[in-house]
C-alpha cells in the first residue's frame, strides 16, 4: 500500500469529522446536555488525529502510525459517538482501546520520522507529486537526499564533490 494513501483515508476522515461536528454543533439535542459534551469531545479527538494523519507517509512506518490512528479515531471518538447517541454509557468500554491506540500512535511517531522524506513548502512539510517522483528518480543513484519544495519550482539539494548541484522540475541541472 503506497503511504500517500493515508492522505485518502485523512481526507475521508476529515470529512466525516467536519460533519458529524457539525451535527452535534447544530442538530444534535440529547435529552441529558452532559451527552452534548461527549460527543464535543468525540468531535474534537476526530478532527485533531485525523489532521495527525497527514504525517504518516512523512515516517518511516506510515501503517503503524497510520493504523494506530486510524484504530483510535474508529475505537475512541466512535464508542463517544455511539454513547452520546444512544445516551446510554454502557457501550462506553472500547473508548480506552481508543485511547490507548491514539498514545501509541504518538509514541511510534517518536521513534518513526523519516528526516529523509523532508519536503518544504513555505517552511511547512508538504508532498508533491513532481518532488515524490524527483525523490524516487535520486534515491535510486544516491542513498540521501534532501527535498526541498518552494512554491512551483522543486528543487533536490546534494552535495557532489563539493559541489552543490539543484535539479527542478524540469529537469534542468545548474549549479548554486
Amino acid at each position: 500500500m503506497d503511504p500517500r494513501m493515508w492522505h485518502i483515508v485523512a481526507g475521508v476522515s476529515g470529512a466525516a469529522a467536519v460533519g458529524l461536528g457539525s451535527y452535534g454543533a447544530h442538530i444534535f439535542k440529547p435529552k441529558n446536555p452532559s451527552y452534548k459534551e461527549v460527543w464535543h469531545t468525540a468531535s474534537l479527538y476526530h478532527l485533531v488525529h485525523t489532521a495527525a494523519l497527514l504525517a504518516a507517509p512523512l515516517t518511516k512506518r506510515p501503517h503503524l502510525f497510520g493504523g494506530l490512528l486510524t484504530a483510535g479515531i474508529l475505537t475512541f471518538s466512535g464508542t463517544c459517538y455511539i454513547v452520546a447517541y444512544l445516551e446510554d454509557r454502557k457501550y462506553s468500554s472500547l473508548a480506552p482501546v481508543g485511547g490507548f491506540a491514539f498514545i501509541g500512535a504518538w509514541a511510534s511517531l517518536l521513534f518513526s520520522i523519516n528526516f529523509e522524506r523532508r519536503l518544504y513548502v513555505n517552511s511547512s512539510c508538504y508532498s508533491t507529486p513532481t518532488a515524490l517522483f524527483i525523490q524516487r528518480r535520486a534515491k535510486d543513484r544516491l542513498p540521501s537526499l534532501p527535498i526541498r519544495a518552494t512554491k512551483s519550482l522543486v528543487l533536490a539539494d546534494f552535495q557532489l564533490s563539493g559541489l552543490t548541484v539543484g535539479l527542478n522540475s524540469s529537469s534542468h541541472l545548474g549549479t548554486d
